[in-house]
């Protein structure tokens, strides 16, 4: 998506009687504002610009399962859908269900709203945010050691280094616009003084 599109945040009306929206009609709007009010609308209409879908009220959303896949291998990138890499047995990769028909789905996974994602998967997608766009493998073991006295830790046999699983395929001018959007999410959006 281009930087620094606007898009209106204003209810969308899909097919006879649905209606999309935020939770309240934000006007036009940046990805700033986007992220720090929650815009739907706007995570909507960046869903339909990589669909190549054009938005017209009460018509239909001809999205198919490429444009729902390459969503979700982008958000992969994030560490969502996928498993993390934790050192722990029987990790979840969260939950994925595959449509017949994608339409007005895809609006839902814009938001989060269609896909379920694990605990652990949301912290990963922080992290990559906050840490430069870089997936790492969270780890509960960092070392281990053989057994040492009462008050001292016993020499380490083994070292466990932290594992880069992937970079983002996003600019550096993207990430810190995405930064500076979560931080306003917490200086004066919705997740202020929470």
């Amino acid at each position: 998506i281009p930087h620094y599109k606007y898009f209106l945040d204003a209810p969308m009306l899909l097919g006879t009687n649905l209606i999309k929206k935020s939770y309240t009609n934000m006007g036009t709007i940046n990805e700033l504002t986007a992220l720090q009010k929650s815009s739907n609308v706007y995570m909507f209409n960046v869903a339909l610009h990589i669909a190549g879908v054009t938005y017209r009220p009460h018509g239909s959303l001809p999205a198919d399962q490429q444009d729902l896949l390459k969503m979700r291998n982008y958000y992969s990138q994030f560490g969502l859908g996928v498993k993390t890499g934790i050192d722990l047995p029987q990790e979840s990769a969260g939950m994925q269900t595959t449509p017949e028909t994608v339409g007005g789905l895809i609006l839902d996974l814009a938001i989060g709203q269609y896909d379920t994602y694990t605990p652990l998967q949301m912290a990963q997608y922080i992290s990559v945010i906050a840490n430069g766009g870089y997936r790492v493998q969270p780890r509960i073991v960092t070392s281990i050691h053989e057994p040492g006295s009462k008050d001292q830790l016993g020499k380490a046999i083994e070292h466990r280094k932290p594992k880069v699983l992937n970079k983002i395929n996003n600019s550096e001018s993207d990430l810190k616009q995405v930064q500076t959007g979560m931080k306003l999410v917490t200086s004066s959006g919705t997740a202020k003084n929470t």
